[in-house]
Order: C-alpha cells, then sequence, then structure tokens
C-alpha cells in the first residue's frame, strides 16, 4: 500500500502505512502525523497555530500529570477548558492517559 500525500499549508509530508502504528486512535494517529511532519498546523484557533510537534508534546505532558494523579485505564476525567488548544491538548492527553 502507498503512502498518502497530507497537504497542510506549506509543508507537505507523506505517511507510510508503518508510520500510523497500526491504531486508528486519534492518539496515534497525532504521534504519526508529529513524526512525520512535525512542523504542519494541526490546529489554529483565531491567528495561532499549534503543529503536531507540538500538540503531541502538550499531550504527552498533559497524559503523564494524569497518570502521575492515578488516572488510568477506565478513570473518567472531568474537562473544562476553554475552547482553544487546551482542549485538544486536554482531550489528546486524557485519551493516552487510558482515560
Amino acid at each position: 500500500m502507498a503512502g498518502r500525500i497530507l497537504r497542510h499549508g506549506p509543508t507537505i509530508g507523506i505517511v507510510t502505512p508503518a508510520e500510523t502504528c497500526g491504531d486508528p486512535t486519534a492518539d496515534c494517529r497525532v504521534s504519526a502525523q508529529a513524526r512525520s511532519v512535525p512542523v504542519a498546523v494541526a490546529a489554529i484557533y483565531g491567528d495561532d497555530q499549534l503543529t503536531y510537534a507540538a500538540l503531541d508534546e502538550a499531550a504527552g505532558r498533559f497524559a503523564a500529570a494524569l497518570r502521575a494523579r492515578g488516572i488510568g485505564l477506565g478513570e473518567r476525567v472531568g474537562l473544562s477548558v476553554d475552547p482553544e488548544f487546551d482542549r485538544c491538548i486536554a482531550l489528546l492527553g486524557t485519551l493516552r492517559a487510558g482515560a
């Protein structure tokens, strides 16, 4: 199976099946994008942009903070965040923590 060409503004990346880690979850897909095209834009809010690398790294920190507080597989997490990048980071980090 050939890779797909992804266009993100001025950045073009090719994601091959090996880079998708075989898991269709949002967490896996963002991580694959961060490895493949780290400077590509993952989210836009107003005039601000968040790259895949920045989203992946921030979600990892959020997940680590949840795990440090005992949050893990099957736990429920309530989120109250502004509709900016924090929402994307919190949702992805929560998934990454297994909650």
